[in-house]
């Protein structure tokens, strides 16, 4: 999705200011699972713009909220 004006990344608090090339601001990696309702389930979002879930620890969180 494109937010030129970083509104979504300030909204949801994920705003990394000068964490981007030559200084501009970017979003930390952040994940949310939302239900069918719009309801958030889960999320999370990295401390350092270089953190990332392992795919083990994602599946088992998602799990945790999907039905099989």
């Amino acid at each position: 999705m494109a937010d030129e004006e970083l509104r979504m990344i300030s909204a949801f608090g994920v705003r990394h200011e000068g964490g981007g090339p030559d200084g501009a601001d970017i979003a930390y990696p952040t994940l949310v699972l939302v239900d069918a309702e719009g309801q958030l389930l889960w999320s999370h979002r990295a401390i350092r713009n270089t953190d990332r879930l392992s795919v083990d620890t994602l599946i088992e969180e998602v799990r945790r909220y999907v039905e099989p």
